[in-house]
């Protein structure tokens, strides 16, 4: 039923309940309704059908609300803001072919790293008098799996009628995964205020829209002078993921005019008048988090229920899972409170796995030294473990 208070689905005991005092009201007090009769069995029947169209009409009422919605009709809801659910990305980068001058290599060749994953060029290419030349790449298949570290491609898919060798001088970049639905409604939180302009809340919205910023927090200074490390009249976007140059030309396009955008990283955006502006950003820092926790389990805990738990606590905190799946966790703390790793938290977030009775849990920031408390982010930084980093015994 919908009242003032919202929707409340009626179970299939609410709904043979009243079935079953209409057939009493019906045919009498003395009715036999129970599961053994042929009345009692017909009544359950339509109660166990009419508690799945009332299933059916509470997710429609939830599609409507971001707290509520799952999958696409989270999607759906997030274009009334005019941002959507972020798809799987393909990585890019670049690979250097070695071999005699004057070879060509033509578009579409394929290279893959001992994992193979495979990634083609982007554009024809001819090897240099040097003996090399630098080619751009993508990866065939989209997903954080394409973001490999340098020196890590080195074999060829295509067989050549020359010799040539490969590889890469730095990691690739952009590959994500499917945005999960807790990361779109906390980027559709953030992005209110996208249609306007000019503030902190904006500019924080516009750079959110980006398909790779994974967060971001953007400070100021209003005063006339330094503030916090942060020059007079001025913005300090701190980003997490993207492309430098998306973020300075976002910055440029939503910040107010006479107005200084700082931070560590610089770089150069020519606006529509052909005009040169210097926009800077920073980039935060990486806090490692060790995680060791012992639990005592019983007959309810499943048979990987150690891989559920280093997926939990991965999630909780942030970063690369067993499958290469990069969960953004806290992210990079707010300007009024910083960041916290919460240890309670993790063991909450461990008991979302059955099974388990008691644990001994202890984190921190090397793996020798490991305590059962908090612990402290700095500034600028954000958590991050990985499957590695989490010990479950």
């Amino acid at each position: 039923m919908l009242d003032e208070k919202g929707f409340k689905r009626k179970r299939f005991a609410d709904l043979f309940s009243e079935m079953e005092l209409k057939a009493k009201e019906v045919f009498g007090e003395k009715i036999n309704t129970s599961d053994r009769s042929p009345l009692g069995v017909i009544l359950r029947l339509f109660a166990w059908a009419l508690s799945l169209l009332w299933q059916q009409l509470e997710n429609v009422y939830n599609s409507a609300y971001v707290d509520t919605a799952t999958g696409n009709p989270l999607g759906y809801i997030g274009k009334y803001i005019g941002i959507r659910k972020r798809l799987k990305e393909k990585a890019k980068g670049v690979i250097t072919v070695r071999g005699d001058p004057g070879e060509s290599i033509q578009k579409g060749l394929r290279v893959k790293t001992k994992k193979n994953i495979v990634f083609e060029t982007l554009n024809d290419a001819v090897i240099g008098a040097n003996g090399h030349i630098d080619i751009p790449i993508i990866a065939v298949v989209a997903g954080i799996t394409g973001n490999v570290e340098a020196g890590e491609i080195t074999d060829l898919v295509n067989p050549q009628p020359f010799q040539i060798t490969i590889t890469n001088a730095e990691k690739t970049t952009g590959g994500r995964d499917d945005e999960t639905d807790p990361e779109f409604r906390d980027r559709y939180d953030r992005s209110l205020a996208t249609g306007g302009s000019s503030t902190t809340a904006s500019i924080e919205a516009t750079l959110l829209a980006l398909p790779a910023v994974r967060d971001c927090i953007v400070d100021e200074n209003t005063t006339m002078v330094e503030k916090s490390g942060i020059p007079p009249k001025s913005v300090a976007p701190l980003v997490l993921g993207g492309d430098d140059q998306e973020i300075a030309t976002s910055i440029l396009k939503t910040k107010s005019g006479g107005i200084r955008s700082f931070g560590d990283t610089e770089v150069t955006v020519i606006d529509t008048k052909g005009n040169a502006h210097v926009i800077g950003f920073s980039r935060p820092t990486t806090s490692n988090i060790f995680v060791n926790v012992a639990l005592t389990i019983d007959s309810e805990f499943p048979p990987n229920g150690k891989d559920l738990v280093r997926t939990a606590i991965i999630k909780y905190i942030g970063g690369e899972d067993q499958d290469g799946t990069e969960y953004n966790g806290l992210g990079i703390g707010k300007k009024s409170t910083g960041q916290k790793v919460v240890y309670t938290k993790i063991i909450s977030a461990i008991q979302q796995v059955p099974g388990i009775s008691d644990m001994v849990l202890r984190i921190g920031t090397t793996p020798t030294q490991l305590i059962s408390s908090n612990i402290s982010i700095p500034d600028k930084s954000v958590p991050k473990t990985s499957w590695e980093k989490v010990t479950v015994s």
